[in-house]
């Protein structure tokens, strides 16, 4: 899931608009806006509140995390007077972070806690500590107690390749002021119009498409996982490599990926990316250096992937933020990884993420439901639907007793059966 941000360097302009019989108003752009960079960091453990825009999934040793995207709006605007207003591109801090969800008794979860993260993208553990990233910093909680998890440390300023300009004194630079005057000079031309005047050039603008022992299991839609020693996470196009074997994690390396990557998945020694415009496959037996090894491409679309028995899984969709048509599942041969081999390709409503267990494929068709899977033992290209459950889903964890599965109006569980899920709780959003 990604959210398109348009952010603005500090400028002048001034926009016109006029007709023949009223004066000509200029809407000037005045200064900035700044989060200062105490604010940025204000973590914190809070009361367990409604999940309003779920992204990724993260179980680990009974407790689910569930990242919280905040609003869907990426910019907002504000009249602060009768002749000014301000727009903000909004980094939502008090609305981003983390859900903390009980799962121990899964006929029974329990929303616990809400770990409140400013510009959160994705999360992974290892250990008793759980990572996630807060604009351009990595955090790092103790996770001892899974319920209250403390923040030990920060590594700051790590990421750079997000679409918000930081200054070092003034903080996060997150909109501008808009300034309306009354102009003296003529109009540039009768009737409704108008145009932007430039004052000087210092114009910029950047757009971007806005548990199980030491580490833990991930959706599907992961951004974050942990890989023995190592933390491996992503933005929109950068491959961003830590060493967490001790308490402070340290940053090995930025690896250029390619453009439109959305999530990561590890296979036994290899990588897999999707990405906007097909899956790249990294070679991962030096964890410190991961090597392109090819990339399979498909139609522009969004696009998970899981891999199993050297056979890929990748879903495709359409919609406004993948600016593509396909809705689809494909099976690709990964045996030979410099080779990716697409073997069969089933149509699909609306796919999001997905898992695989016992023979089970489960699909997150949004609203179109969660759907169930056989998955032939002896040809994986083999797979026939066995039950759709009513409700909407857009990622999944499924471990051999029990299936999570998020959606925008809750998370739900149901037993891993593949011919009929046996429903088993609900958190309602």
């Amino acid at each position: 899931m990604k959210l398109l941000l348009t952010i603005l360097i500090p400028i002048t302009a001034i926009f016109f608009s006029c007709s023949d019989d009223t004066p000509c108003i200029v809407e000037k752009y005045g200064e900035a806006i700044y989060l200062s960079k105490s604010q940025l960091r204000s973590i914190q453990l809070t009361e367990p509140r409604e999940i309003e825009r779920p992204g990724g999934l993260y179980y680990k040793d009974g407790y689910l995390y569930v990242l919280e995207l905040g609003d869907v709006n990426n910019w907002y605007e504000e009249e602060v007077s009768e002749n000014q207003k301000e727009v903000i591109y909004h980094p939502q801090i008090d609305k981003t972070g983390l859900h903390i969800i009980d799962n121990r008794i899964p006929q029974n979860p329990q929303n616990v806690g809400f770990i409140t993260i400013p510009g959160v993208n994705g999360m992974a553990a290892k250990g008793n500590q759980l990572y996630a990233d807060s604009f351009h910093d990595l955090m790092v909680f103790d996770i001892t107690h899974p319920s209250s998890p403390e923040l030990m440390d920060s590594v700051l300023d790590v990421y750079d390749n997000i679409p918000y300009y930081l200054d070092d004194s003034l903080g996060l630079q997150i909109g501008h002021t808009v300034i309306y005057e009354q102009s003296d000079v003529d109009c540039p031309w009768g009737g409704e119009s108008s145009f932007w005047y430039y004052t000087d050039d210092l114009a910029a603008a950047e757009s971007l498409d806005a548990g199980t022992g030491s580490t833990g299991v991930a959706g599907s839609m992961a951004r974050f996982i942990t890989v023995d020693d190592y933390l491996y996470s992503i933005d929109y196009s950068i491959l961003h490599l830590f060493d967490v074997s001790g308490e402070r994690p340290s940053k090995l390396a930025d690896i250029d990926i390619g453009w439109g990557i959305e999530t990561i998945y590890p296979y036994e020694d290899k990588l897999f990316f999707g990405a906007i415009d097909g899956m790249y496959i990294y070679d991962n037996s030096n964890p410190t250096a991961p090597r392109f090894l090819s990339k399979y491409l498909h139609v522009t679309s969004c696009d998970p992937v899981i891999v199993t028995d050297d056979i890929a899984y990748v879903t495709l969709r359409n919609g406004g933020e993948c600016q593509g048509f396909a809705n689809q599942l494909e099976i690709i041969d990964v045996s030979n990884p410099y080779r990716p081999n697409l073997l069969k390709t089933y149509p699909m409503e609306n796919p999001h993420g997905l898992s695989l267990i016992n023979h089970c494929l489960f699909i997150c068709e949004g609203e179109f439901g969660l759907k169930t899977f056989d998955v032939s033992p002896i040809d994986p290209t083999a797979i026939t639907l066995n039950n759709t459950v009513d409700i909407h889903a857009f990622d999944v964890i499924s471990l051999p007793d029990i299936t999570m599965v998020v959606g925008n109006d809750g998370f739900y569980q149901y037993s891993s059966m593949c011919s009929e899920p046996t429903y088993l709780s609900t958190i309602s959003f």
